[in-house]
């Protein structure tokens, strides 16, 4: 090979000087040196039927997510660049390639996890890509990584998809990154997760979660109220549900109750509400400076019970609250976007409708006949 450029996907690799020779099954490989701006790949050895002889290969920065769509598939849950060397033989007829790296930063969901360090191996015959590992956080929190990438073709949860299977063992880690998986829900999930969660399904169709976690400080911001609520307490996570069990929680003032139900999904969308929050004692349950979804803003606090039920947009609010000191909200029922059909609130009169109103009997009075 002379000097030359290629581009592969996104990125334009300069192609070093390099000499290349197949005869038969042997491949044999002499000072391969691809680099891009920032990524770089250096291959020299051999593939032959001789289980001796392999290629070794050096790995700097080369980005997983680059990898993914350079094979067509379009997945960008995890990315992470990766540095270190592996080793790719022919046995049997089959790659097979291992190899150790490091990341400065695992991101899932574009947030940064922690620095991994793993050890890869693929076998052609199977393709998928296995990771054990483990990814550290500055702050001390830790996880172990176990499971595998298919980044094309064949089997992974189920026959034919290209998909992802990961299982996390983690011990006090940041789980900041869980807010992603739930924005439309909620504008921040914080705190330390210590437990056992699995990350699995087929790209085409979506990847979910399940598992267990116990939370410690945790924090989540909830859109639609403008508030933000504390707790210590375990998450239950199945592939279509996130369980809420009798969580202890307090406002950022302090005031507590508990919040119990589940939140069901569609890999993270379509989500169906049916949560409900009691022994409430002066909880602020709205913190909003204009009128949102809601045909109400302002600042309420509320000693009561609540529910919140239904699939979003839509959701019913039965609500069984006493204000509290510190309530100032405005009731806006000017014409918002929210179509007719999708009203919020729905009001039925307090007395019997066969009762004449009064100030429409006093104005039949005070007309003459005519």
């Amino acid at each position: 090979l002379d000097p030359s450029t290629i581009r592969v996907h996104s990125d334009t690799w300069s192609v070093a000087p390099a000499h290349l020779s197949l005869r038969g099954k042997e491949l044999r490989v002499e000072g391969l040196d691809l680099a891009s701006s920032e990524r770089r790949i250096s291959i020299s050895g051999a593939l032959s039927p001789n289980p001796e002889e392999h290629l070794n290969i050096a790995l700097k920065k080369i980005n997983l997510l680059y990898i993914l769509e350079s094979a067509g598939v379009g997945f960008n849950m995890i990315n992470t660049d990766l540095t270190g060397s592996a080793t790719a033989s022919l046995q049997g007829g089959k790659i097979i390639a291992t190899a150790a790296v490091t990341s400065p930063a695992l991101h899932v969901k574009g947030v940064d996890v922690g620095a991994l360090k793993a050890d890869l191996t693929f076998d052609s015959g199977v393709g998928n890509i296995m990771i054990d590992g483990d990814v550290n956080q500055s702050e001390g929190g830790h996880s172990h990584v176990t499971g595998y990438i298919r980044p094309a073709g064949g089997a992974a949860t189920r026959p034919g998809g290209a998909g992802i299977d990961l299982t996390f063992e983690a011990e006090r880690l940041r789980a900041d990154f869980m807010g992603k998986f739930m924005d439309t829900l909620f504008d921040h999930v914080q705190g330390r997760a210590t437990g056992k969660v699995r990350l699995f399904g087929v790209f085409e169709e979506g990847v979910t979660v399940e598992g267990e976690a116990d939370v410690e400080d945790g924090n989540i911001g909830v859109r639609l109220l403008g508030t933000s609520y504390s707790f210590s307490h375990r998450l239950t996570f199945t592939p279509t549900s996130i369980i809420f069990s009798k969580i202890p929680m307090r406002d950022d003032e302090g005031h507590t109750g508990i919040v119990d139900g589940v939140i069901r999904h569609r890999f993270f969308d379509n989500f169906d509400l049916d949560l409900t929050a009691s022994e409430m004692r002066g909880v602020k349950v709205l913190q909003t400076a204009t009128k949102q979804a809601l045909p109400i803003y302002g600042t309420a606090y509320g000693t009561g019970t609540a529910q919140m039920k239904g699939k979003l947009p839509k959701l019913l609010l039965d609500v069984n609250l006493r204000s509290a000191p510190g309530t100032d909200v405005v009731l806006d029922f000017n014409k918002t976007d929210v179509r007719k059909d999708e009203r919020l609130f729905t009001y039925r009169p307090l007395r019997p409708l066969s009762t004449q109103d009064s100030l429409a009997f006093a104005d039949t009075v005070a007309r003459p006949a005519v």
